[in-house]
């Protein structure tokens, strides 16, 4: 059973990386996993917890957009059936996984990730200047 101060720190990560990444865009795991990990939880606790987390903040999201707008069942459906294949593969490949050797490989994956969006915003920036692409 953790104790008060154990809940306090999750909670307090928790709140800072969804505020964090809610202004910036960013998705919150990309924040919380290296917390969670450099508080000792193990990474499959962690990447179940970022999991929850953002299924919930998902439907929330889902459900106000969804008002009012008309819904392609059949996109939605093969979007769910997809979703719920990725996550069971992952979740076979990460309780599989030795956690020492599929750390560095999460690392790898949240700082390509972030550079890409780096890279993208800024060609879009251009984009709306008029600048790129090039002539």
């Amino acid at each position: 059973m953790p104790d008060l101060q154990q809940i306090g720190i999750i909670t307090v990560v928790a709140f800072s990386a969804t505020l964090i990444s809610s202004m910036s865009g960013g998705g919150s795991s990309m924040i919380a996993t290296p917390f969670w990990l450099m508080l000792g939880f193990p990474l499959p606790v962690c990447i179940a917890t970022n999991s929850v987390g953002g299924a919930c903040w998902t439907l929330i999201a889902a459900r106000n957009y969804l008002r009012g707008h008309e819904v392609d069942w059949k996109l939605i459906r093969g979007m769910v059936l997809s979703g719920l294949v990725g996550a069971f593969l992952g979740t076979r490949v990460i309780i599989y996984c030795d956690p020492k050797g599929i750390k560095p490989v999460i690392g790898a994956c949240i700082l390509s990730t972030r550079s890409l969006k780096r890279t993208l915003d800024s060609k879009r920036n251009l984009l709306l200047q008029g600048v790129w692409p090039p002539a």
